[in-house]
């Protein structure tokens, strides 16, 4: 079944899959449960739709989806937590964590076509962005593996920890003190830049083919 949600602020606990039907202007739906989503898993079962809202998760929330469940926008409410083991995309313009999220696995896919921002501090399995604009990362947050394609800029702005960090398109801009087990950076048009009086940290190996590093005071 689908549940769908139109009014001005909805408090749902537990649900198959929800027709998320909220203007962006009205309060967002709150999720206090669990989320599992189905999608993709035969032609009877229903399809998500974000309807280009933005769900907000508002408990201790476990979310279950699947590579074919698309968020627009997502919120981790102030105080609260969300989990998850699987992969699904996020195509809209934000996603904040004011409280904790943490991916013991799957792959998180940002392939939005406008301006992106992440923020708060977040633990990330596996990354990747496609985006077609621009993109910030903000806070301090752990990653498994990144890969980033942008066409555009990408930049990490706080601390990070990447296990592995693979920059294969555009610029890249890495403000913060960072950590890294291995450092990827390819293709002829990258070109990454390292936060002046920041420290990058490389465990492992650094590998750079074809690309252009420069260590600078970012901004100027």
């Amino acid at each position: 079944f689908i549940v769908s949600i139109d009014y001005y602020s909805t408090t749902v606990s537990s649900f198959l899959d929800v027709a998320v039907n909220v203007p962006l202007f009205m309060n967002l739906p709150e999720f206090t449960g669990s989320f599992t989503s189905n999608d993709g898993a035969g032609a009877a079962t229903p399809t998500f739709n974000h309807n280009n809202g933005k769900i907000k998760f508002s408990g201790t929330t476990s979310i279950t989806a699947t590579e074919n469940t698309v968020f627009n926008n997502v919120e981790i409410g102030s105080g609260k937590t969300a989990t998850t083991s699987s992969s699904f995309k996020v195509t809209g313009t934000s996603w904040t964590g004011n409280g904790t999220f943490t991916a013991s696995a799957g792959t998180v896919a940002f392939n939005a076509t406008q301006e992106l921002t992440i923020s708060g501090n977040n633990t990330f399995h596996d990354v990747v962005i496609t985006n077609s604009n621009a993109t910030t990362v903000s806070g301090n947050n752990t990653f498994n593996d990144v890969t980033v394609s942008n066409t555009a800029n990408t930049v990490f702005s706080g601390n990070n920890g990447f296990n592995d960090l693979t920059i294969n398109k555009g610029t890249a801009e890495l403000a913060g003190d960072n950590t890294y087990n291995n450092l990827t950076i390819v293709n002829p048009a990258t070109e990454v830049k390292f936060g002046a009086n920041k420290t990058q940290t490389v465990n492992g190996k650094l590998i750079a083919v074809n690309a252009f590093l420069s260590f600078c005071r970012l901004g100027h």
